[in-house]
């Protein structure tokens, strides 16, 4: 009786460890169950709250993932990247500035063939006679006076000065009297870049874009050009040798015949060149100092006079 009670003490004892044992292990995860085997067709209770929790993560890592690639832009396998990008080179220093050389005086251009003068007496186209209409020692007073960014017209006690910055073209000043056919002479000379320049008589003036000019430089160049729409060309230049045109900074007396479309040249008294041209058939007169290379031209004109034709 009393061996009996013991053995069921202990069996008692044994089946209560195996319980307390059991409550601190963690439970086994349910197993999914297919409905159609469980009586009734019935889901249990802790299979739908498993699968709602599956659910439930599975939309989190959905919403979290990086979004794929458009397949028109995606890395293809044989795709090459571009190089990372490389840095500037450090500023390369410029070579020192080379002295710009001396300006070439004019005469080393290549001048339009024409023959050296001769020197001749005066002579009168189509058997004219001139007869002086108009003589100024430029005393103040009938010239214009004005400046600009690049010229000056004024008068000094030598006469009278135009200044031209211009680079390759002509300041001029002339009067309002208008000449179908003349003789217009002016003596002058350089008082700034004389081998970079030229001055002379203007005839059969329109306009600041349109007119006659006849020329001379301090390096014995001389030439008959006109303007047409603002555009400089010479119609006869070349460099003097016969000793007509006095260079430098010595004075020179340019004159320009205009008579009906045949223009001439004469410089110091001798006649230097002649061309035909019936561009413009009148036209004002006055006087004109060019520039090539420049800096800057500035000639002073002592004389001014113009002949017509005796009636």
């Amino acid at each position: 009786m009393h061996a009996r009670t013991g053995k069921t003490v202990i069996v008692l004892i044994l089946v209560v460890a195996m319980l307390l044992g059991g409550c601190q292990s963690s439970p086994p995860a349910p197993s999914i169950v297919d409905p159609t085997n469980t009586p009734g067709g019935e889901v249990p209770q802790e299979v739908l709250e498993y699968t709602r929790a599956v659910e439930t993560i599975s939309a989190q890592l959905t919403q979290n993932a990086s979004p794929a690639l458009p397949e028109a832009i995606a890395t293809k396998p044989d795709e090459t990247l571009p190089p990372t990008s490389t840095p500037l080179p450090t500023d390369t220093p410029l070579p020192t500035e080379t002295e710009a050389p001396s300006e070439t005086p004019l005469s080393t251009r290549t001048p339009i063939p024409l023959e050296s003068p001769t020197p001749t007496a005066s002579a009168t186209p189509e058997g004219i006679v001139w007869e002086a209409a108009y003589t100024d020692d430029f005393s103040p007073g009938y010239w214009l006076e004005d400046s600009g960014g690049s010229f000056e017209l004024r008068y000094t006690a030598n006469g009278y000065v135009i200044t031209n910055e211009v680079t390759d073209d002509i300041v001029y000043s002339v009067r309002s009297d208008q000449y179908e056919v003349a003789r217009i002479e002016a003596t002058g000379y350089f008082s700034q870049g004389a081998a970079s320049g030229y001055y002379g008589v203007i005839c059969n003036f329109a306009n600041g874009g349109n007119y006659y000019v006849f020329a001379v430089g301090g390096d014995g160049w001389y030439g008959i050009g006109k303007k047409v729409t603002s555009l400089l060309s010479w119609l006869k230049e070349g460099v003097d040798t016969s000793g007509a045109v006095h260079l430098g900074n010595a004075p020179n007396t340019v004159r320009g015949d205009c008579v009906r479309g045949e223009l001439t040249l004469w410089v110091n008294g001798i006649e230097l060149a002649t061309v035909k041209d019936s561009s413009f058939v009148n036209g004002s007169a006055g006087l004109a100092v060019g520039n090539r290379k420049g800096p800057v031209t500035e000639v002073v004109f002592e004389e001014y006079s113009i002949y017509l034709p005796q009636e």
